[in-house]
């Protein structure tokens, strides 16, 4: 039994690593800010956590289940945000924290700046390792 988890645990290792990691694009203008992605893990929620500039208020937090292809998005209103300056948004999967990745977003009198920001972890291996 204990060499069946041994394999079934190798096999899942090398398969993520092929495709490892995740990507997070946060657009903003006016009010709304929309945040989308994609992670290699298509069956752990992502967990997503807006912090205030000063980083000591939790502003929003939302909860989304990747669709089969690790894609995912949800949407932010900050139009009762008070504080101006840079927002924090991370993303965050899994409980042991799979991965964490965060943008910022300048927020003013409650309104987005009209921007665009992405950052990846995401890194597909050139060579995928066969497994017996």
């Amino acid at each position: 039994m204990a060499v069946a988890l041994m394999s079934v645990t190798s096999v899942s290792q090398n398969v993520f690593a092929a495709d490892a990691g995740m990507s997070l694009t946060a657009t903003a203008a006016g009010d709304n800010i929309s945040v989308s992605g994609e992670t290699a893990s298509s069956i752990t929620d992502v967990t997503f956590t807006v912090r205030t500039p000063d980083g000591a208020n939790v502003v929003a937090v939302g909860q989304v289940t990747p669709d089969a292809d690790g894609i995912f998005g949800t949407e932010f209103n900050c139009s009762n945000w008070k504080q101006d300056g840079m927002y924090t948004i991370t993303a965050q999967q899994g409980t042991a924290s799979i991965y964490t990745i965060g943008l910022s977003i300048e927020v003013n009198d409650g309104v987005a700046t009209e921007t665009s920001a992405s950052d990846s972890s995401l890194v597909v291996a050139a060579e995928t390792e066969e497994v017996d």
